[in-house]
């Protein structure tokens, strides 16, 4: 292509050269999240705080974007907007007497993000989303087990009555504003593995342990990122190995080793570490909300 604009909330400013090293020297920019394509083609965008720069604007026009830096005419847009919800296995009259619903991004009703709370006995594994997904996921396994087997760690984890289950998913509507945003944790994925664990009478040493080193090696990751989409990601073919935990204050250990050769260390509080085991960042993903996993290498 002889022009490619990459368009995201996370690109601030209002028309900039993308500073891409496999890229087309030139062909590559970067906007403000797109609004809006309007009838005659061309592509608006969201406004920016300040105004373009007469440089900014001419380059626009050169390059062949709009009468102004606040369009495009593009020949075709490419729409990275993620996943959605889709619930195929369940039969549409037996959705509508659970009152289950998947839209716009939102799988209802969920108690704990996990249960139907019409119908507790369904639990729909991995809904939540910017998340580290295994670890996730095995917590959320591990719940759904012992609720079904009637383990006596876990009773009570389903609440008292389906009026206090979709009491608690109503709840979670308020908190988190947008149907969008439902299922979303980002840094509140630990806190939750953590409640899943006490509901189901889990969580000890070990688990704390490496629900701690996954969220020091998330952030790390996260901290290493590129500010905006497109950008260089080397990040992603960094390699993580737990060392083994200082007995002294409980100073757990990872090291991080660049493509380049060179590595750091990154440091945490745990309560256990698994020494010897390897992350590996090269599968790490960004889904529509911005999280990254870290997979076992």
């Amino acid at each position: 292509a002889e022009r490619v604009v990459v368009c995201d909330k996370a690109c601030a400013a209002s028309l900039e050269r993308f500073p891409s090293t496999t890229a087309k020297a030139g062909a590559v920019w970067r906007r403000p999240r797109l609004r809006a394509l309007d009838g005659e083609g061309r592509a608006h965008f969201e406004a920016v705080e300040g105004k373009p720069s007469p440089s900014a604007v001419a380059a626009d026009a050169a390059a062949g974007g709009g009468a102004d830096e606040a369009t495009e005419r593009p020949d075709v847009v490419v729409m990275c907007t993620g996943y959605d919800y889709w619930l195929p296995f369940f039969k549409a009259e037996v959705a509508r007497a659970l009152q289950l619903t998947s839209t716009r991004r939102r799988v209802h009703p969920l108690y704990l993000q996990l249960f139907c709370a019409t119908a507790p006995s369904i639990a729909l594994v991995g809904v939540p989303h910017s998340v580290v997904p295994f670890p996730l996921f095995d917590v959320q396994a591990r719940l759904v087990a012992r609720v079904l087997a009637s383990h006596p760690g876990a009773q009570g984890a389903l609440g008292a009555s389906e009026a206090e289950r979709l009491e608690w998913v109503r709840q979670l509507y308020e908190r988190q504003g947008r149907p969008e945003d439902s299922h979303h944790l980002g840094d509140m994925q630990w806190d939750y593995c953590r409640d899943l664990a006490r509901r189901g009478g889990f969580l000890d040493a070990t688990l704390e342990g490496k629900l701690r080193a996954c969220e020091a090696l998330y952030k790390d990751a996260q901290a290493r990122r590129p500010p905006y989409p497109g950008a260089d990601d080397v990040y992603r073919r960094n390699n993580y190995t737990v060392l083994a935990a200082s007995a002294a204050g409980g100073v757990a250990r990872a090291r991080v080793s660049f493509p380049d050769g060179t590595h750091e260390l990154v440091e945490w509080y745990a309560a256990d570490a698994e020494e010897g085991s390897e992350v590996a960042a090269d599968e790490q993903h960004q889904d529509q909300c911005g999280g990254t996993s870290l997979s076992r290498g």
